[in-house]
């Protein structure tokens, strides 16, 4: 399985999202968060055909990256990839994320998390843009360039948002 092959080797110590945060006291914990992220070796995304609709896990992955994580330090496994059609699946979520459509159990979470990546990137598509070449880059998934695709980066010179007065919303 999956977490098998990760497990193997050396001993793993782990902190757990749901089994570490008060999920009663989500507020309190979401604080905390960079702070616990921030001191992990290495970040471990379980993809599964449902990980890109779940809100939280993407922003997880956000905060990491925007501590001071890096690329390299990010593992990521399919889930459930044995079957063709599960890893097609997995594949698709990830080339269509789009953060405007994800969800939290909590629909203020997911209003609050929102905003979170609207004030980092001033819409969401420059983080879709991130998010999906982290996930095309770790599962090897080719994709064609479209007409114009800007790079954009988790650092606060060049992550490319554009002053209040320059954005256009529609």
């Amino acid at each position: 399985s999956t977490l098998q092959a990760w497990a193997a080797g050396a001993p793993k110590r782990i902190w757990l999202d749901k089994a570490c945060i008060n999920q009663s006291d989500i507020d309190a914990n979401l604080q905390a968060l960079p702070i616990f992220l921030s001191g992990c070796k290495h970040l471990v995304v379980l993809l599964g055909p449902t990980y890109t609709s779940r809100l939280w896990c993407v922003v997880e992955l956000f905060v990491f990256l925007r501590m001071g994580g890096e690329r390299e330090r990010l593992g990521v496994y399919e889930l459930d990839a044995s079957a063709a059609s599960d890893k097609a699946g997995a594949h698709a979520s990830v080339l269509a994320f789009d953060a405007s459509r994800a969800q939290c159990f909590l629909s203020r979470d997911r209003h609050h998390l929102l905003a979170v990546i609207e004030s980092g990137f001033g819409d969401c598509e420059p983080f879709n843009h991130i998010v999906r070449a982290i996930f095309c880059d770790a599962l090897g998934i080719e994709v064609k360039a479209g007409k114009e695709q800007k790079r954009w980066s988790l650092s606060r010179r060049a992550r490319g948002v554009r002053p209040a007065a320059e954005r256009v919303r529609v």
